[in-house]
């Protein structure tokens, strides 16, 4: 149906336009008389019209050859180079998305493995901290046991210096009973020379004091005794204490070594994540790349699929102008027969008039 306002007068007063003009009556010229008007509406009155005008549609065999080659030419050129730029761009399209593909499966296999590999080394970590801190705690208990054990040692040899001193005690006091002993016997000697009676009343009373002294050294010589053996039962536990001391030194200083290889390994694993950390981001950010390009593949895909529509709608005008080169040829042989009819009629006009004559 044609637009709102186009009717037959108005297509038959472009048509009478156009034929004073010395141009054509096609669907383009009366559309530019118009300027308005949709082409099937415009072609449908043209129609009309030549119906009415006994101006009969020529056939494809009344085109020139040559234009018709041509035209021909054109279209399957047209045709072959869409065709062929189609073809390559979308096999170059293809190629390239499935690189890009291959490649993006490859970097999500690798990016799975880092992630594998980082979560291997976090749990090494764990565990090393966690063997860390056990060291720690072990080392802390050995060093408390340490200094126990050194409390220990240090009062054992508080214990042996006052027994050394008790002993020094000892040794004065038996001294001094040896000495009272003497001085009692000088004096006993003194008495019992100046004083026969008194010694011989006073004997019983010193023999008795003497045997108590006897009694008392004997004791205290049993004292001696027990204290010395006491003392070296008390140096043997102190060289032993000075010698586990040692012990707990030695392994201390290996703890304290492998605490620090351990905090070296935590520190080169450290570097390790912090490296594979780079690595996953510097392919992260290659990734994104690529996903740019691929973006940026489907834009030219897009852009040559606008591309053949335009070569379409060319072909598409190309046919139009061709239709329009029909009607036009169409015309200008409607108008010849018109003309070659008038020529007639003017010559058997003529031939009558003579033969009037």
């Amino acid at each position: 149906m044609g637009r709102i306002g186009i009717t037959y007068h108005d297509i038959l007063k472009a048509i009478h336009e156009c034929q004073g003009l010395n141009k054509a009556p096609t669907v383009d010229n009366i559309r530019d008389l118009l300027k308005t008007g949709s082409r099937s509406t415009i072609a449908k009155f043209l129609r009309d019209w030549k119906t009415q005008n006994g101006i009969e549609k020529a056939d494809d065999a009344a085109i020139p050859a040559e234009l018709l080659q041509l035209v021909k030419g054109l279209w399957e050129r047209l045709k072959a180079n869409a065709d062929e730029h189609i073809d390559e761009h979308k096999q170059e399209a293809d190629a390239k998305v499935s690189e890009w593909q291959q490649q993006l499966q490859q970097i999500r296999q690798e990016n799975g493995q880092l992630k594998a590999q980082v979560h291997q080394l976090e749990e090494t970590l764990h565990q090393q901290t966690e063997h860390v801190k056990q060291l720690n705690s072990t080392l802390h208990s050995e060093q408390q046991e340490k200094a126990i054990l050194t409390e220990r040692a240090a009062s054992l040899e508080l214990r042996r210096q006052e027994l050394q001193t008790e002993m020094e005690r000892l040794h004065q006091l038996l001294k001094h009973v040896q000495d009272s002993l003497e001085h009692y016997q000088t004096m006993s000697q003194q008495l019992r020379q100046e004083q026969s009676l008194l010694l011989e009343k006073q004997q019983n009373k010193y023999e008795q004091k003497i045997t108590s002294l006897e009694l008392q050294f004997a004791t205290l010589a049993n004292e001696k005794t027990r204290y010395q053996l006491q003392y070296e039962h008390t140096s043997k536990d102190y060289m032993a204490l000075q010698t586990e001391h040692q012990n707990l030194s030695a392994k201390c200083e290996m703890l304290q070594k492998e605490h620090q290889k351990i905090i070296l390994s935590g520190q080169i694993l450290k570097k390790e994540n912090e490296r594979l950390v780079q690595s996953y981001e510097k392919q992260s950010k290659d990734f994104e790349l690529k996903q740019r390009s691929l973006f940026d593949l489907e834009v030219t895909l897009k852009a040559n699929d606008n591309k053949i529509s335009l070569l379409e709608a060319a072909l598409f005008k190309a046919e139009e102008k061709v239709q329009a080169l029909r009607h036009d040829y169409e015309f200008i042989a409607a108008e010849k027969a018109s003309l070659v009819r008038q020529l007639s009629q003017l010559q058997g006009l003529s031939k009558k008039q003579v033969e009037s004559i």
